[in-house]
């Protein structure tokens, strides 16, 4: 979400991401957040806009894979399945928890996943939701 004044958090077109890529748009973002909010009738609008545009700009679980500098060989191994497979989850569109927090794991992050409400944030714990289910999206 950008407006003609406003140059995208990452270029587009752009289908590789670094570590400093990653970086550099951490403090832009933090940056359109502060900006957002001193500009905003509320916390809630300027959150949404930050969301909206950082999401424009991370399209796919390839682009996390990369900007982590792994290969889908090496990724594929950590997670133990196939490549073939995750190639398909790279692909798809709609994900289980469970996998998209193995994937985020297994490229060193952690998946937060929060309910937000008008009045507050909650956010859901993880483990708890996902139980011992490691399965990812039907196995290898």
């Amino acid at each position: 979400m950008t407006t003609q004044s406003q140059k995208p958090i990452v270029p587009e077109g752009s289908t590789e991401f670094s570590t400093e890529d990653f970086q550099d748009t951490d403090s832009k973002v933090h940056a359109i957040r502060d900006k957002a909010l001193a500009n905003s009738q509320t916390a809630t609008e300027a959150r949404d806009r930050a969301v909206a545009e950082i999401a424009a700009n991370v399209k796919s679980l390839r682009a996390v894979r990369r900007a982590r500098k792994m290969t889908q060989a090496q990724l594929a191994t950590t997670l133990e399945i196939s490549q073939a497979r995750l190639s398909q989850i790279e692909t798809s569109t709609n994900h289980q928890l469970s996998t998209l927090s193995r994937f985020i794991a297994a490229t060193g992050g952690t998946l937060r996943v929060s309910a937000v409400y008008p009045d507050n944030e909650v956010e859901l714990d993880l483990t708890r939701l996902l139980g011992s289910n490691t399965d990812t999206e039907n196995g290898p």
